[in-house]
């Protein structure tokens, strides 16, 4: 795979489609969630991607505004490529770095990850309590205008 169409977030976008669809129906929104990208780089990602034959969009049977990801043949086979791909720069990247360092890093980062995402999690309730305020207090204008009436 040295000279192929797919860059290395591709290639594990790709790894995650054809390992997730193998038991599911796969979703944009489900790209975006596990590699916390937004929804327009999961868009360019996807879109590239079936450019160049690796996956096609069709509309979910339950709602048509949904758009289930499937791989193609092509897709298919060159999984174990892919594969292959992945764990060479992963094993690149760890070289000379002793086995427990490497593990304590990912643990680090682990944490780092879920650090982030609690506060995350919680900016998006603050954020939602303040939209419902907003919405509460124009309601309550609303009321109060009727009454001058």
């Amino acid at each position: 795979m040295e000279n192929d169409d797919l860059t290395t977030m591709q290639k594990h976008v790709l790894k995650f489609i054809l390992l997730e669809t193998m038991h599911r129906d796969l979703y944009q929104k489900d790209v975006e969630e596990e590699f916390q990208v937004r929804k327009p780089t999961a868009t360019g990602i996807l879109k590239l991607m079936e450019k160049n034959g690796y996956i096609y969009r069709e509309s979910a049977r339950q709602d048509a505004r949904l758009k289930r990801i499937v791989p193609t043949e092509k897709a298919e086979n060159i999984r174990l490529a892919i594969l292959k791909s992945i764990e060479e720069n992963e094993e690149a990247m760890v070289r000379g770095i002793p086995k427990e360092d490497v593990e304590l890093c990912k643990q680090v980062l682990w944490q780092m990850y879920e650090n982030r995402r609690s506060v995350c999690n919680c900016l998006a309730d603050q954020e939602k309590e303040r939209q419902s305020q907003e919405v509460d207090d124009v309601h309550g204008k609303e009321e109060h205008c009727e009454h001058k009436k």
